[in-house]
């Protein structure tokens, strides 16, 4: 396969034609189209196109993408869209980006919620004592404000139901 052809339809954010270049690759030919894939999951614009290549890359399962999908947790240009990016990250080791993931957890709505809970929860590897500190004291500060927050609206809910009705 002529690389620049796929090149020419990332260029263009012909996600249809990315797609069908990815299905017709070997598996090889996958391998040598990560460096591309990467450059442009990181410099695209287009979130249709960052799913299709996150997603692509995380069949390929080639390590050098471990890197550019967390760093791209953290762009504001994928706000409202990262549950893919954390889902294309599940077959890797994520363990030393366990604060990273943390945040995403802490932070996002549903989808990044679920997807930084899988990875969390296949997480085997050795975490330094001090990020693992740091990561628990995150999430029982949150769950204390959530506590706090669960008691005031318990609170207000009974004042209502005290209000006479007209």
């Amino acid at each position: 396969m002529k690389f620049s052809v796929l090149e020419k339809a990332l260029e263009n954010n012909n996600v249809e034609k990315v797609e069908q270049l990815l299905d017709g690759m070997s598996a090889d030919q996958h391998q040598e189209a990560t460096k591309i894939l990467i450059k442009h999951l990181t410099q695209t614009e287009d979130k249709n196109l960052r799913n299709l290549l996150a997603i692509a890359l995380r069949g390929i399962g080639n390590e050098e993408a471990i890197s550019p999908l967390i760093n791209l947790l953290s762009d504001s240009r994928t706000l409202g869209s990262r549950g893919t990016l954390l889902y294309a990250l599940e077959p890797f080791d994520c363990t030393a980006h366990l604060e990273i993931i943390i945040h995403q957890f802490l932070t996002g709505n549903f989808e990044v919620q679920a997807g930084a809970f899988q990875l969390i929860e296949s997480m085997n590897g050795n975490v330094s004592g001090d990020v693992l500190l740091k990561s628990l004291q995150k999430v029982k500060k949150r769950l204390d404000e959530i506590e706090r927050q669960q008691e005031l609206h318990t609170d207000v809910l009974d004042f209502l139901f005290d209000l006479n009705v007209t």
